[in-house]
């Protein structure tokens, strides 16, 4: 795996996945088991149906394998077949790739820009939305920076708060708000 921004490891119970990402809108999915030999993930990226347009996170669960996009989870099996897909309740919501995915529900943070507030969603594994609440405001501020290396600063906006969930085996913890 080379020439890459950024890569993300997935460990199941039989195998390991990883997502590279070379730019925006170009990530691929590797397959090994735990000897190192590469398993075929025939799952590819582009806009057909059962392709993701970015693979932000993979949820390895049995065999299945679930891949979190931009706006909808796409489910496939563990070998990278496409079974179906699901969106993420969008409700003009921007998902911005924070989740947790627990005893089959996913749990994920969206931006509602135009309220400026956060939104806490819980979906189930039928694809219901079991829970949806605000988290509260987020607040956009200002701030000065030399993005171009010659000394010359540039505003850029930046949301005040970023809640985020971290998991860890069946339990999740929101921080962000200062409440916990």
């Amino acid at each position: 795996v080379t020439d890459v921004s950024m890569t993300n490891i997935f460990p199941s119970d039989d195998r390991i996945y990883i997502s590279s990402f070379r730019r925006v809108g170009a990530t691929d999915v590797y397959s090994f088991d735990y000897t190192g030999k590469n398993l075929p993930f025939k799952a590819k990226s582009g806009r057909a149906e059962g392709e993701y347009t970015q693979g932000l996170n993979l949820v390895p669960d049995g065999d299945n394998v679930y891949m979190i996009d931009w706006n909808s989870v796409l489910k496939y099996d563990k070998e990278g077949n496409y079974l179906n897909s699901f969106p993420l309740d969008g409700n003009g919501f921007k998902f911005l790739g924070r989740y947790a995915y627990i005893n089959g529900e996913f749990i994920y943070i969206m931006e509602d820009a135009e309220k400026g507030e956060d939104i806490i969603t819980i979906q189930d594994s039928n694809y219901n939305v079991r829970l949806q609440k605000s988290l509260g405001k987020f607040k956009m501020v200002t701030y000065m920076r030399d993005v171009t290396g010659d000394g010359s600063m540039t505003p850029i906006m930046a949301r005040s708060t970023n809640p985020m969930i971290y998991q860890s085996n069946d339990k999740a913890m929101l921080l962000g708000y200062g409440d916990t």
